[in-house]
């Protein structure tokens, strides 16, 4: 995706736009532009302001300003955006392409004036993080504290009375509503593989929890918990109505929160070596999600699959965007959440680990991928 605005050329009466602060983005949506807009000399609040998000396709979210100037809008995705601020009596604004990364929330303060000024119009402060989207315990008690009390999603901690009487975690469980036919669990923020260390952990005694966390849908959880469940399906599903939309659980306990403040490393995939890895880009086929990565994760020959291994996407700074299991042939699906900077990591129980060299995924296409784990 690639957005151009002349900087020579001026904006028709533009005003000034500058970033006044970040706030976290809404549970729902991962990145969102946020603000007022102001009269330029007096300061006060413009109301009815018409505003624009677009990106090159054209407008993909529209808001008007409230009574007090501000307004909210939820971007589609990671990527390069312009902001377009228009109101009867008022120069026009339009800003100089702006890139709003993943999970990434911006709040604005727009100037809009009577006179054209021709000014740079946005400059970008600063970035965050929206903790509420993290699989830590500091994400899990900023969601609690707005957590719905009914409904698919729940979230409690061990004050509420959910935990009364309960004496593992499906006691807790049977107060939420029913999932969808399959589960993915994460404990203390990390994903569990394996069916045997699920069914244990269920059953640890709620003395030792902190709370849990429910959502029927997987597409209603923190991003950084969904992924994808590698035992019901390799693709990540994100429209309601799949089959294999699995509901995720969360748990958090005292042992996990006393590591995180005292700083310890978290669980990490053993050290691997580097995995001869083959990744060539293509235009997303029909009905195909920009960032797919569709492979085949091969055994040492080359030829051979290498049948339920487990394949992980990797961030440049370690984050988990997504983990997929091969099946019978190999094949495996992992989506990544937008362009950048990635690593395949592969573990099979016999062939070993890898991590494959970097590779930058350019907006908009998809990607084949070929592994061989253990070569």
């Amino acid at each position: 995706m690639k957005l151009t605005t002349p900087r020579s050329a001026y904006l028709f009466g533009a005003a000034a736009l500058a970033v006044a602060c970040v706030l976290p983005a809404t549970a729902a949506h991962a990145q969102s532009v946020r603000g007022r807009v102001v009269e330029a000399t007096s300061g006060g609040p413009i109301i009815g302001v018409q505003l624009r998000l677009l990106d090159e396709d054209g407008a993909v979210a529209e808001a008007l300003s409230d009574s007090a100037g501000r307004f909210y809008m939820a971007a589609e995705g990671a990527g390069l955006y312009r902001l377009e601020a228009t109101h009867i009596g008022f120069a026009p604004v339009e800003t100089d392409t702006l890139r709003l990364a993943f999970r990434e929330a911006l709040e604005v303060v727009i100037r809009m004036s009577t006179e054209a000024i021709a000014l740079d119009p946005l400059l970008i402060q600063a970035r965050v993080v929206d903790v509420r989207h993290a699989a830590t315990h500091d994400g899990f008690r900023k969601r609690h504290e707005s957590a719905p009390s009914v409904g698919p999603t729940r979230l409690v901690d061990f004050n509420d009375p959910e935990f009364q009487n309960a004496l593992s975690v499906p006691d807790i469980l049977r107060y939420f509503v029913p999932d969808r036919g399959c589960r993915t669990l994460y404990w203390d923020g990390h994903l569990v593989l394996t069916p045997a260390m699920d069914s244990v952990r269920m059953e640890t005694p709620t003395n030792t929890l902190l709370g849990v966390e429910f959502y029927k849908n997987y597409f209603d959880a923190p991003i950084e918990m969904r992924h994808q469940n590698p035992y019901f399906g390799s693709q990540v599903l994100m429209e309601e109505g799949t089959s294999d939309n699995c509901s995720v659980v969360a748990v958090w306990t005292r042992d996990g929160e006393k590591r995180a403040v005292e700083a310890e490393p978290p669980p990490q995939l053993p050290a691997t070596r580097r995995m001869a890895a083959e990744v060539s880009f293509r235009a997303p086929e029909a009905g195909e999600r920009p960032g797919t990565l569709k492979g085949t994760v091969y055994q040492r020959s080359g030829t051979e699959p290498a049948a339920a291994a487990v394949v992980e996407l990797v961030g440049p700074n370690g984050e988990r965007f997504g983990i997929a299991r091969a099946d019978e042939t190999g094949a495996f699906v992992l989506v990544a959440p937008g362009p950048g900077r990635y690593v395949l990591r592969a573990v099979h129980d016999e062939l070993g680990a890898g991590t494959s060299d970097p590779f930058e995924l350019p907006a908009g296409q998809a990607a084949t991928v070929t592994l061989r784990v253990g070569a």
